[in-house]
């Protein structure tokens, strides 16, 4: 089975240098078109996919109706795909977190641990995607495709399961808005055969990093 893992295009809350979790906005101009591109590249390469899996987040959701129409495919919602819970922090400007959440901010200062208030839990937050993944597998066989569209924490830690590696903040994984990455299970085990791939958008701007660049988007 292969994976291909779609992140979603920009978002509002990315023009807006939000911290985002579940913070549920819609896609940007910029994001409409990012999106536009990376499903007119699966349809160019000619992907036949088995299934069409996404956040039910709007951001997501865009993005995969986007693609959907491209491919001339249905999506199937899974709220396992949906980003990582930040609690309190969703949808906070980053510029305002120093002054609303001091202790936070430090902490985001530094190499340590971060602690959000009401926030999902690094722990629980691999379960739900591990449970995914392994629903994935065990439905899908042989040289079956399925795309997944999500966000970047989510798509991340999906890509830390597969490999066994353990949860952390920041994840080890930075994937771009409207980014490719393929995950393959191979008879030896679990490959990363593309990551992070965005040269669908040459010509766009945008995505730029948050400023200290350690939350879910």
């Amino acid at each position: 089975m292969k994976l291909l893992l779609i992140r979603h295009g920009q978002s509002m809350g990315n023009a807006e240098h939000r911290m985002q979790g579940h913070y549920d906005t819609s896609l940007s101009e910029l994001g409409r078109a990012q999106a536009s591109l990376v499903a007119e590249r699966l349809r160019r390469e000619g992907w036949q996919l088995a299934a069409l899996v996404a956040s039910p987040l709007r951001r997501a959701a865009e993005t995969a109706g986007i693609v959907a129409a491209a491919l001339e495919l249905p999506v199937t919602w899974d709220e396992r795909l949906l980003e990582y819970d930040i609690g309190r922090l969703s949808g906070v400007v980053w510029t305002d977190v120093e002054g609303l959440f001091p202790e936070v901010w430090q902490q985001l200062q530094g190499s340590g641990p971060v602690d959000f208030p009401g926030e999902e839990g690094l722990d629980v937050f691999q379960r739900r995607v591990s449970s995914l993944m392994a629903d994935l597998r065990g439905r899908y066989q042989g040289d079956e495709v399925v795309g997944l569209v999500s966000h970047g924490g989510t798509l991340s830690m999906l890509i830390c399961c597969a490999l066994n590696i353990p949860p952390r903040r920041p994840q080890p994984f930075r994937l771009s808005n409207s980014s490719l990455s393929i995950l393959e299970f191979q008879r030896r085990g679990p490959a990363v055969t593309l990551l992070n791939d965005t040269h669908h958008l040459d010509g766009l701007t945008g995505d730029r990093p948050s400023p200290v660049g350690r939350a879910p988007r």
